[in-house]
């Protein structure tokens, strides 16, 4: 069974890890690995809608949409654009049945209000980094959630994750050189679960929720 590395922006040559490449507006992406596309928030002033649909929809071949969402970090507050561009992508992600890797940053009321009627599209919130409250809002509207290297150090995303159901969890390296596998040992020995049983567990989520 493999590690799954749900989105990384990273090559891996590693023949035990399947990858999902992350490729982003504008950029180089290979069709001989699995790859999501998306537009980032932070390109939501510089693409337009005509533009992001055309471009979307000539990469027919990708298993999901991301990753996109909101970003309202410090000057990054563009809030009609990303909702105009979010909106968007996720109607597109409806309108072909493929899931969606969800950014976000001090947006999540924004996201929850905006696929509040796409309760048929599975969400991922890559990187998740926050509190116990807001995952449970994000279960009880049946979100999934993806860890990576920030596990590893993080006692508060452990305390998190020993309650979290594993049907919700996914991981990710993202742009960390931290590998896959560092990650699974980490929510391994949080969850008590071996790897090689872990390894089943995430690949099963994988099938369901890319609908592979």
């Amino acid at each position: 069974m493999n590690f799954i590395d749900i989105h990384t922006h990273r090559h891996c040559s590693d023949n035990e890890v399947v990858v999902v490449k992350s490729t982003l507006w504008d950029r180089e992406y290979s069709s001989e690995c699995l790859y999501s596309v998306g537009i980032h928030p932070w390109d939501s002033g510089r693409v337009s809608l005509q533009e992001a649909r055309c471009w979307l929809e000539s990469h027919s071949d990708a298993i999901a949409v991301g990753e996109c969402g909101f970003d309202f970090a410090s000057g990054r507050s563009e809030l009609k654009a990303q909702q105009r561009l979010f909106e968007l992508q996720l109607e597109y992600a409806h309108s072909q049945g493929l899931p969606m890797l969800i950014h976000c940053v001090k947006g999540y009321n924004e996201l929850l209000e905006m696929t509040r009627d796409y309760q048929k599209v599975q969400f991922v919130v890559h990187g998740f980094n926050g509190s116990a409250q807001l995952a449970e809002q994000l279960l009880k509207r049946n979100f999934n959630l993806s860890f990576g290297a920030m596990i590893i150090r993080s006692e508060k995303l452990q305390n998190l994750l020993r309650w979290l159901p594993i049907e919700n969890i996914l991981m990710e390296t993202d742009d960390s050189s931290v590998g896959i596998r560092e990650v699974y040992e980490c929510v391994g020995r949080v969850k008590s679960i071996e790897i090689e049983s872990l390894k089943e567990l995430i690949y099963n989520n994988f099938k369901r929720i890319f609908e592979l």
